[in-house]
């Protein structure tokens, strides 16, 4: 069971990005069609088994995003590699 916080980095939020990605010529989301997709974000929501090692995503629509993942372990490792090279931080 996924613990209840406020995570930083949100996996089920590729319905929003499938909209973002369909309304990008308009510039804007409209809340007519923002407001059904939020209803599919929560990662709360799935069902995860360790020993199946899958996860159950229960609402019809919910859908994962991992690149958020991916490109946050990508930043980590080049900080790890200035950091181990003296590169100072600019941030």
């Amino acid at each position: 069971m996924v613990q209840p916080h406020a995570p930083r980095l949100h996996i089920t939020v590729m319905p929003l990005v499938s909209l973002w990605r369909a309304c990008g010529k308009e510039d804007h989301l409209p809340p007519t069609r923002t407001r059904p997709r939020r209803a599919l974000l929560g990662a709360t929501a799935s069902e995860i088994t360790g020993r199946q090692r899958t996860v159950r995503l229960p609402a019809q629509g919910m859908r994962l995003d991992l690149g958020g993942l991916g490109k946050g372990y990508i930043v980590d490792q080049v900080v790890k590699l200035y950091r181990r090279h003296g590169v100072p931080a600019r941030w």
